[in-house]
């Protein structure tokens, strides 16, 4: 998820990853390894959602020999919600190929994006 990431994951660090194009910035609010990730998310240039303006949860909870994941992301206005439930979708069925072990290959929405065309 993403052509360039820096990451600083420690509470406070830096949080920075481009998908596709799209700037997100913010910071690592909350690091608590190996259960925790909570992210201060948002956007460089997004007026609806700038720099750290939502929050992005991840829990992380081992169960028989595997890992389950939940992701919450919170303070999205509607524009950005809408959105962000095509999208997260998408890069979490990525994640799950990848971590079971295959390739997903490049992503799709790289050259064709949801609403310029593209089925997914």
């Amino acid at each position: 998820m993403g052509d360039f990431a820096r990451l600083e994951a420690v509470d406070g660090g830096v949080f920075s990853v481009d998908i596709n194009g799209v700037l997100i910035r913010g910071h690592f609010v909350r690091v608590d390894r190996p259960r925790l990730l909570e992210i201060a998310w948002g956007e460089a240039g997004n007026q609806a959602m700038p720099p750290g303006a939502t929050r992005l949860r991840v829990t992380f909870e081992a169960r028989a020999g595997k890992t389950r994941v939940e992701l919450e992301h919170s303070g999205l206005v509607p524009v950005e919600a809408a959105k962000h439930a095509i999208g997260w979708p998408h890069f979490i069925e990525r994640l799950g190929v990848a971590a079971a072990g295959g390739d997903a290959g490049p992503d799709p929405w790289k050259e064709s994006p949801p609403g310029e065309g593209s089925a997914g």
